[in-house]
């Protein structure tokens, strides 16, 4: 179960950018991070098995 500890007091976002900016680039071997791939229909209930990265297929 993951625990809440509250509103962080960092803005996320520039993060998630900083993660899309390393793919854009290649500088990221994508597919080692990827540990499951589901359909797209199936994108709510793969990350709630534990998974970390998913590909969602369209």
């Amino acid at each position: 179960m993951v625990q809440s500890h509250g509103t962080p007091n960092v803005p996320l976002s520039l993060y998630v950018v900083d993660e899309v900016t390393l793919l854009e680039r290649n500088l990221v071997e994508v597919d080692a991070l990827v540990n499951a791939e589901f359909p797209l229909e199936e994108g709510k209930a793969a990350f709630g098995r534990g998974n970390i990265k998913v590909l969602l297929k369209m």
